[in-house]
């Protein structure tokens, strides 16, 4: 009898010790749900005490919110409806902070001196929610290929990464940098040797070599120094393929040995989904990479239905693009059909068809199988002679939620493509939606653009209008010269022929300054028909110091009619520039005439309009308007706003057209105070032949 009990107690004593120590949390409660054991990883868990659990129901840690479900599996189980139950629940901490854990619950009879107890086996898992949760909602927002990658990865609860063939880690995940304690500057680019012990280094490194050998996917026993102490782990590492075929890549999965049960009835499957995934993702990528590579919008679309059909393994393919006017869908690219499918199709709106179908319903439509489907009737001659039986339709929608087209596959024999193929269907349909809504907009914004540079352009003629009305009395006096000088020689011929004094020199003399003034008159009025017709621009290479002599001509009389003193500093041989001469000039004539307006108020110093040419930098050629008025002070900064202007009767479009119309030959105009009085208007504009910058640098002052 001692024997026995000596035997008991040890028994009793192994099993307090392992229960004690068990790295699971284990709970005993009475039949009224008092604790009366917890082991220390229950404890540690959950924050309390020995002494101060013991005073508590399963109840009272259980969150508020999961009591009642808790309380009915435990009223099953007092029924006799269930022999155990496992549970996921929420536990509130002893610091009020919650836990998710998943439980399993047995009630163990009373025997003879025990009342009947519940036994609980309590597992943590909280990162597991979090994870689950997080990955959730940002796969939910994920667009791009890389970060949907990435997000998969960095949430996923085992370690993941990816090595290049030298062995240099592109990528590891969260879950393996913490195991490790190591950041991502530490291993990125690194190979196993800068980071790991020589010996673990050699056994990942002959691993590694094995797999780009075989070319398969292959599954090694691997050991790494973690945090406390070595793990073992089971390493599933696999190549990656280029889309020539060759290894570009390796990537492995890391699972602990303590969830290797787990691990081996999931892993061929994780294994599977994850290298189907990561080929698709490497798909998705080349196929974004192909994309930004097309400059052209013809090519796009095609490109669509090829990555869907081979995403997929599809026969047939099309993209329709819906028109709002006649309210149907219409094929702008396909790839297998023949002439009379796309004929048919040409425009649909019937509901019948599956796009029509996914058109009506805003949402996706399968056809697993044309000869059965009731809706599909009508189709089916059309359908047996282009060769298919199945059909799925994916509607396109823009980044705002308008319908924009369709995206169809169709295979031969009945079919419905998986879950995963219609995941990365509906991301090539986001590329192909973001495609037509780019067209769309470009061809917009080309609309917006010619609309605005008519309206510039007209502008631009109204303002040298303007410019011209204010110049009326110079250009009448411009032309009133010449032809006065006409009259009079004219006059004097007639003298002569009626004093019958026909000497044939002074008649020649006389006739030739006839026709020189009538020549001078006829360029001054061609000169403003060019200025104020409405012609196209037309860029030629220009003497810029001769466009600025053909401006102060037509402003001559306005300085003597102000008291204007005219100074021009012009560089002689300076290289010639490309440019519109009528828009050169309109900006010359509109920064001159705005600088002699400034200067009417002066009264105490003298009215000094000065015009400079330089060359500014190696390949632009500077043209400055300096004058002597009241300055521009506080609205400097305003004057190229359109419709602000300091004149009374001004439009305040002037500077603001001739700033545009600089710019539009690649320069630029701005304005700076004058010392000690004034402003001064810069222009730049690019030189239009790199062998002109040979110049002399000689300065003419006049």
């Amino acid at each position: 009898m001692a024997i026995e009990n000596h035997a008991r107690q040890q028994n009793e004593q192994r099993w307090r010790t392992a229960f004690e120590n068990s790295a699971i949390g284990i709970i005993m409660a009475d039949s009224n749900g008092r604790l009366f054991a917890a082991n220390k990883a229950y404890r540690n868990m959950l924050g309390y005490s020995e002494s101060e659990l013991f005073g508590l129901t399963f109840l009272d840690i259980t969150y508020e919110e999961d009591r009642a479900f808790n309380l009915k599996l435990v009223r099953e189980l007092l029924d006799g409806k269930r022999k155990h139950f496992q549970l996921e629940k929420r536990y509130r901490r002893k610091d009020g902070s919650l836990l998710w854990v998943r439980t399993n619950v047995a009630l163990v009879p009373g025997m003879v001196d025990v009342a009947p107890f519940w036994i609980n086996v309590v597992e943590d898992i909280t990162e597991r929610k979090r994870v689950e949760e997080e990955l959730t909602l940002q796969i939910a927002r994920v667009r791009e290929s890389e970060t949907r990658l990435q997000t998969f990865f960095e949430n996923s609860p085992n370690m993941i990464f990816l090595k290049d063939r030298q062995g240099r880690y592109l990528y590891v995940n969260n879950q393996l940098k913490k195991a490790l304690c190591i950041t991502e500057e530490q291993i990125k680019g690194k190979r196993d040797d800068e980071v790991f012990s020589a010996e673990q280094a050699a056994a990942f490194q002959a691993n590694d070599r094995q797999v780009l050998e075989a070319g398969v996917s292959m599954e090694f026993e691997e050991v790494a120094r973690q945090e406390d102490g070595l793990h073992t782990s089971i390493v599933q590492k696999f190549p990656l393929f280029s889309a020539e075929g060759e290894i570009c890549a390796i990537g492995g999965i890391v699972t602990d040995m303590t969830q290797r049960k787990r691990a081996e009835r999931e892993l061929l499957t994780v294994r599977d989904e994850l290298t189907a995934e990561l080929t698709e993702m490497t798909r998705l990528h080349e196929f974004s990479a192909h994309l930004l590579a097309i400059s052209e919008f013809e090519p796009l679309p095609e490109a669509v239905p090829e990555a869907t059909i081979a995403l997929q393994n599809a026969d047939f393919g099309n993209i329709q693009v819906y028109n709002p006017g006649t309210q149907a869908l219409e094929i702008v690219a396909q790839r297998g059909f023949q002439q009379d499918f796309l004929e048919y199709f040409r425009s649909v709106r019937d509901i019948g068809a599956a796009c029509g179908r996914a058109m009506e319903l805003r949402q996706r439509v399968i056809i697993e199988d044309v000869e059965i489907d009731s809706e599909f009737a009508l189709h089916r001659q059309i359908a047996a002679s282009a060769g298919f039986r199945a059909v799925q339709s994916t509607p396109l929608f823009s980044r705002s939620g308008q319908f924009l087209g369709m995206l169809s596959t169709h295979f031969r024999r009945p079919h419905r493509p998986s879950l995963r193929d219609l995941r990365f269907t509906d991301l090539y349909a986001s590329y192909a939606a973001e495609i037509i809504e780019r067209e769309r907009l470009e061809a917009a914004r080309r609309k917006v653009e010619q609309v605005l540079h008519m309206t510039q352009m007209e502008l631009a003629r109204v303002s040298r209008l303007t410019t011209v009305g204010e110049l009326a009395a110079s250009i009448a006096h411009e032309v009133n010269q010449p032809l006065t000088a006409v009259t009079n020689n004219s006059n004097a011929c007639l003298r002569l022929l009626d004093e019958h004094n026909l000497k044939p020199d002074v008649l020649r003399r006389a006739l030739e300054e006839i026709v020189a003034d009538g020549t001078r008159a006829s360029a001054v009025i061609t000169r403003i028909r060019g200025f104020i017709k409405k012609v196209p621009a037309e860029k030629n290479e220009l003497d810029i110091n001769e466009v600025i002599h053909e401006v102060l001509a037509l402003t001559d009389r306005e300085f003597r009619e102000n008291r204007v003193l005219l100074e021009h500093k012009l560089t002689s041989d300076l290289p010639r520039v490309l440019a519109d001469r009528v828009q050169l000039q309109q900006v010359l004539l509109n920064l001159i005439m705005n600088a002699v307006e400034a200067m009417t108020a002066v009264a105490n110093r003298p009215r000094l309009l000065c015009v400079e040419s330089r060359l500014d930098e190696p390949e632009k050629v500077l043209v400055a308007v300096r004058d002597s008025g009241i300055g521009l002070g506080l609205e400097a900064d305003r004057v190229f706003t359109p419709f602000f202007t300091t004149k009374a009767n001004g439009m305040g479009m002037g500077l603001c057209i001739s700033r545009s119309l600089i710019e539009g030959h690649g320069g630029r105009l701005w304005v700076e105070p004058n010392s000690p009085h004034g402003a001064v208007f810069y222009f730049t504009l690019p030189v239009a032949d790199r062998s002109g910058l040979e110049m002399s640098g000689h300065q003419v002052f006049n």
